[in-house]
């Protein structure tokens, strides 16, 4: 009888090592193919600017062997060395992109806090989107308070603001686009920069409110290239600084993306986070 119950407790113990072995390997799965993703997105990404860069180089190179004889001016130079450097900026902000992922996905992030305008930010950051706003024939309105400082991380808070107005006018459907910021007094928490980017565009349908924060994945809107990280990146940078994002939306009906943040943040070390988390789409 004790035979018995040794043979049934050893083969429940095997039972539980091959289940925990076959969930093992079924993260170390889904662990290589969102690396493999990862591969595609930064190639694919890296690939679209530097290929015009390549051959730019090689049209001024190849005329510049011929400005002695003065069949090229200095303007016509300087005008390509202009575009040259415009199209190496692109690059080299790709190239960031894709170190910040990896940094934010192992936790290794380094912030750097210092004063910063937040209102005179919103508004540098929006009027460099003067072009694709053109393009896509939405019209933009800031309702920003005058002045509202904090102690923040510059580039952190310029790429959220991006990659927010970034989706906005993407998913904006060419309909008008409202950022705000406000300054809120929470009792007993300290002050917060509430930002919002407001579409009206095709909206997000409530049960993809989850999934359009997390790594790789994009709106209903299909062939957009791109990472399809920027609102995980957006969320992650937003938690790192003690903040949160939320999103308000419906499908039809636009969006609504409210980004809070302590006015005041304290540098602290930054530790890895675990990547599934609800969302307050209330």
């Amino acid at each position: 009888m004790l035979n018995r119950d040794d043979d049934a407790r050893a083969e429940g113990e095997h039972d539980l090592e091959l289940s925990a072995l076959r969930k093992r390997i079924d993260e170390l799965e889904a662990e290589l193919k969102i690396r493999d993703e990862f591969i595609v997105a930064a190639a694919h990404e890296l690939r679209n600017p530097i290929s015009p860069l390549v051959l730019h180089a090689q049209r001024i190179a190849t005329h510049a062997s011929k400005a002695g004889d003065g069949t090229v001016s200095a303007k016509w130079l300087d005008d390509q060395m202009t575009m040259f450097q415009r199209r190496l900026s692109r690059f080299l902000s790709a190239l960031h992109r894709i170190l910040d992922i990896s940094r934010l996905h192992t936790g290794n992030i380094e912030l750097v806090p210092e004063q910063v305008d937040l209102s005179e930010l919103v508004r540098e950051v929006v009027g460099g989107f003067e072009r694709e706003l053109a393009a896509a024939g939405s019209e933009l309105t800031l309702e920003l308070e005058s002045t509202l400082t904090g102690t923040l991380d510059r580039v952190r808070v310029e790429q959220i603001v991006s990659n927010l107005v970034s989706n906005a006018i993407r998913y904006g459907n060419s309909k008008p686009i409202t950022v705000g910021l406000r300054r809120v007094d929470e009792p007993h928490q300290g002050v917060f920069a509430e930002l919002t980017v407001v579409d009206q565009g095709i909206g997000i349908h409530e049960g993809d409110h989850e999934r359009i924060f997390q790594r790789f994945q994009q709106g209903s809107s299909a062939n957009r290239a791109g990472f399809g990280v920027g609102l995980w990146v957006v969320r992650e940078l937003c938690e790192v600084m003690g903040g949160s994002v939320r999103l308000r939306s419906s499908a039809g009906e636009g969006a609504s993306f409210l980004v809070r943040l302590p006015a005041n943040y304290r540098s602290r070390a930054v530790e890895p986070r675990a990547s599934a988390r609800s969302t307050d789409d209330s």
